[in-house]
């Protein structure tokens, strides 16, 4: 058809969306291992498949299997950089946060550079408290 062939950029782009959404290098690790193993066995796993055995839904899975260990791979990328293994905070780089930034009636202290709306005023180039 002289197109575009779309498989290149999906291979890399799916499993990163993936991560994105999953984030979270404990069930990223259990996956990858998962899919490592299926890769590392998978002359034995194809000649016991091939009589019919393990069902639809292992063929699909053992079919998909290097697409599954990239998913892995990049969950457990992004759940070193969201914190989060097993569902836990690990807090490895710890916060930025400064609970004494703001004084207690919660209005940012005069002087500083940062604006109510939440944008920094110094990069917009105006020192005020505007967006715009």
């Amino acid at each position: 058809y002289q197109e575009v062939n779309p498989t290149p950029f999906t291979i890399i782009t799916f499993p990163f969306l993936f991560a994105v959404m999953f984030g979270d290098a404990g069930h990223g690790t259990l996956m990858a291992l998962f899919a490592f193993m299926l890769i590392l066995f998978e002359k034995r796993l194809e000649r016991a498949g091939s009589g019919g055995g393990g069902g639809e839904i292992f063929h699909t899975i053992f079919a998909g299997r290097y697409i599954i260990f990239l998913m892995g791979v990049f969950s457990i990328y992004t759940g070193l950089v969201y914190n989060d293994v097993f569902s836990k905070s690990l807090n490895i780089f710890g916060s930025s946060w400064d609970p004494a930034f703001f004084n207690h009636t919660g209005q940012v202290p005069p002087g500083s550079t940062c604006c109510p709306e939440g944008t920094n005023c110094v990069i917009t180039g105006t020192g005020e408290n505007k967006v715009t």
